[in-house]
């Protein structure tokens, strides 16, 4: 230890505080386990969501009905945060398409490529410029429970917009 030179430090005092250290260390690996189950119990609704088990869920539905990897995802400005989490858990990590998201409540933007398109459900705003912009987009709703160990919280569901084909037709052209 670091001290001044006059002062005495006992082994009296070095092993208290040494045990101090480990009792604190003990502690902390004992009560860390109650504090997770209290922040899935009681943290808000918009921290708590299943965004690793939507983005396996979107992903492996784009490959079914695409047999191609997820490229692009998309999504408005209120549910941004989804498509963002599509990206990093994907194990395709699809690009972000920034254009429309910042220009989502431009009517008439237009794709053109194949993307997948996501919104919460109960977002209204960003499920009608979907189906109003993508037509031709297959539409899916998905509900995923949230649960951990023994302790379940509300479900949580999304709306995924599946647009693919597009880079042929642009191609037949």
């Amino acid at each position: 230890m670091v001290s001044a030179p006059a002062l005495r430090i006992t082994f009296r005092t070095v092993v208290a505080s040494l045990a101090a250290a480990i009792s604190f260390a003990i502690l902390a690996v004992l009560v860390s386990p109650l504090l997770m189950l209290a922040e899935f119990k009681w943290t808000s609704d918009e921290k708590a969501q299943p965004l690793a088990q939507l983005s396996a869920l979107a992903t492996d539905a784009w490959r079914q009905r695409t047999d191609q990897p997820l490229r692009s995802v998309i999504a408005a400005e209120n549910s941004q945060s989804i498509a963002w989490a599509i990206s990093f858990y994907s194990s395709d990590h699809p690009s972000i398409d920034a254009r429309v998201i910042a220009e989502a409540d431009i009517e008439g933007t237009r794709l053109d490529r194949d993307v997948l398109a996501v919104c919460w459900a109960n977002d209204r705003n960003c499920n009608r410029f979907f189906e109003k912009n993508l037509p031709d987009a297959k539409r899916l709703e998905v509900t995923i429970p949230m649960t951990f160990l023994w302790m379940t919280r509300h479900s949580t569901s999304y709306v995924l917009y599946f647009a693919y084909g597009m880079e042929r037709r642009l191609d037949d052209r």
